[in-house]
């Protein structure tokens, strides 16, 4: 079954819990960053309580997040789940907050395992791609890159730390009474994923789909030898039944 798509507005970012199907509701949230404006979180009700697909930035959203649940009937305690589809800042670690206050399950891919526990050690280890840079013959960048993330580590106070649930392809979540699939599509991030809500015929695709820009690919703190193989592959997946 297919459900037709609610119509949104024109300006994507404008803060509210927009509804986007029966039981879905987009709430855009803002990030502190001069390119990309916001971060969407979609929220799909049930009986069990609200289950997240990804969470925002921990402490850049004003309390955006709450005021959008609200709007539904729902406080952040009422949170069943965090289904997270990367583990990048602007989608993962609200999602550390919301579970330290109030005791949410998070959920991530597997695949994160490597980058969530280098960014555990950040103060310890050198900054993404160092090593890839420099055997590509791009030692000057790799420095500056160096100095970058450095800086930007420094001045990093967003909580680190493992789900409570470690995601593998083919597993099923359950969210608003039916049961989403998860994907792996590697390549934005070494453990991206999506997830397949088959019964609705729709895809929550993180960053491994945008509508106006290309994500960047391999981008992280322990990124795989080839991402860019990885993230062609995995835009070749058919989202069908298996």
């Amino acid at each position: 079954m297919t459900v037709e798509l609610a119509e949104q507005p024109e300006n994507w970012t404008e803060p509210g819990a927009h509804p986007v199907l029966p039981g879905v509701h987009r709430i855009p949230l803002p990030l502190p960053l001069n390119g990309l404006r916001a971060v969407n979180v979609y929220v799909i009700e049930g009986p069990g309580g609200p289950v997240l697909i990804d969470s925002g930035w921990a402490g850049a959203d004003g309390g955006v997040l709450e005021a959008g649940l609200r709007a539904l009937g729902h406080g952040l305690a009422d949170v069943a789940a965090i289904l997270v589809t990367h583990s990048h800042h602007d989608h993962y670690t609200q999602a550390l907050v919301v579970r330290r206050d109030h005791g949410t399950r998070v959920l991530l891919g597997r695949g994160e395992q490597h980058s969530v526990e280098a960014m555990k050690r950040r103060q310890e280890v050198g900054g993404p791609q160092s090593d890839q840079l420099v055997v590509a013959g791009a030692p000057e960048l790799a420095a500056e890159m160096a100095v970058w993330s450095k800086e930007g580590d420094l001045a990093d106070n967003a909580p680190w730390g493992e789900p409570d649930i470690w995601l593998d392809d083919g597993q099923q979540v359950p969210a608003g009474g039916r049961e989403l699939e998860v994907r792996a599509t590697p390549g934005h991030t070494r453990g991206h994923i999506v997830a397949r809500d088959a019964t609705l015929g729709v895809l929550f695709t993180g960053d491994h789909v945008l509508p106006h820009i290309t994500p960047s690919i391999g981008y992280e703190r322990a990124p795989e030898p080839a991402p860019l193989r990885s993230y062609l592959d995995s835009l070749r997946l058919a989202y069908g039944p298996r």
